[in-house]
């Protein structure tokens, strides 16, 4: 069957002067035991949006968690307050420009801090993203421990030949499909095929996240995220096509 690809819709072209927040909310954790909710806010964080371009900037981040992964994980994370259909006989690309710049991280260790572009069901766990440091890009492809999800699991994924250009800053569009008539994922980088996986449970809704994230492991009762670094990352503006 052949798909023919609908319109492209941009969700938020970015055109300032500030984010608009009807669009946008902070991913935020229910209360737990002390009945406080967490949010992935840094409180540090500078926003500016101008000319098509959301700018985050955390000279050191400050928020971690001591006892749950997926908490510590997300140090500002915004997620779009529209969900979007992924049709059950066909496919959505969802794609933007992204470009990133580590401060005080050490090289070529993503774990100390990566900008994201996030297609995510937080229902039922499954998540995947685009992701960039100053240098390096790659994926992620994640199921996260929810309720009833009986296996979650984490994977990074580089594609070292596939011939990209990367430094502090410099920008790549990115593009991530989800075909669920064929139960696949993709990852895209500049046209780039970078990643895909086959026999995925697709999600029948997701949302869009933009996000400032670390992959350190909480061990022993105590996050090891803080190390003293930062990211600056920029977000062109998102768009969404749809393939029946």
């Amino acid at each position: 069957m052949t798909q023919t690809a609908g319109p492209t819709t941009v969700y938020d072209e970015f055109t300032g002067p500030e984010l608009d927040m009807s669009r946008w909310c902070y991913l935020q954790y229910p209360p737990g035991p002390d009945g406080t909710a967490w949010t992935c806010a840094e409180p540090g964080a500078r926003t500016q949006v101008d000319d098509g371009t959301l700018s985050i900037h955390v000279e050191r981040f400050e928020r971690a968690h001591d006892q749950v992964q997926i908490m510590d994980n997300p140090k500002h994370l915004l997620l779009s307050t529209e969900s979007f259909t992924v049709p059950t006989g066909g496919a959505a690309t969802f794609a933007m420009e992204m470009a990133a710049t580590g401060i005080n991280a050490a090289p070529r260790d993503y774990r100390d801090g990566f900008a994201s572009m996030n297609v995510l069901d937080m229902a039922s766990g499954w998540v995947f993203d685009a992701c960039a440091t100053g240098d390096t890009v790659f994926s992620i492809y994640e199921r996260l421990p929810m309720p009833g999800v009986g296996r979650p699991f984490t994977y990074v994924i580089e594609h070292p030949l596939a011939g990209l250009e990367v430094a502090p800053g410099l920008a790549h569009r990115y593009e991530i499909t989800l075909d669920a008539r064929r139960g696949a994922a993709e990852w895209r980088v500049d046209g780039h095929l970078v990643h895909d996986v086959r026999g995925v449970e697709i999600p029948t809704r997701v949302n869009v996240g933009l996000g400032l994230i670390t992959l350190h492991p909480v061990a022993d009762g105590r996050s090891r995220s803080l190390r003293g670094q930062g990211l600056s990352a920029s977000f062109g503006p998102i768009s969404v096509r749809v393939h029946a």
